[in-house]
């Protein structure tokens, strides 16, 4: 902390150069993912990239469209947890849970890009 607060200008340059990597990072991955998936491999302009194999990679195996919001309790322990899941995912006006997983699909934000 202290090398921190003595080199002063050096942590804003660290700061500003982590900041432009992972938002040229985060905007070629979202375009990337924007791309239908057979068009991905022919794009030139992500073959370009360095990150495109490992972005490739990653998303062979990704269903395209929406991915479903579904969740899982990943323990057997304890029940009341595994219950709510189970009542998110079938989101039915008889639960609490699935009135809430209703009401958050019904009002959740459109982006059109």
């Amino acid at each position: 902390m202290i090398c921190v607060v003595v080199s002063r200008i050096h942590y804003s340059v660290d700061v500003v150069m982590g900041y432009w990597i992972s938002s040229i990072i985060f905007s070629v991955y979202h375009g990337f993912c924007e791309v239908p998936h057979p068009l991905r491999p022919h794009n030139r302009a992500f073959r370009r990239l360095f990150l495109f194999w490992t972005m490739f990679e990653l998303e062979r195996y990704v269903p395209e469209g929406r991915i479903p919001n579904q969740l899982q309790w990943p323990l057997p322990w304890p029940k009341a947890i595994s219950e709510k899941f189970d009542e998110w995912n079938k989101q039915s006006d008889k639960s609490t849970m699935g009135r809430i997983a209703l009401w958050l699909a019904e009002h959740r934000l459109e982006f059109h890009f």
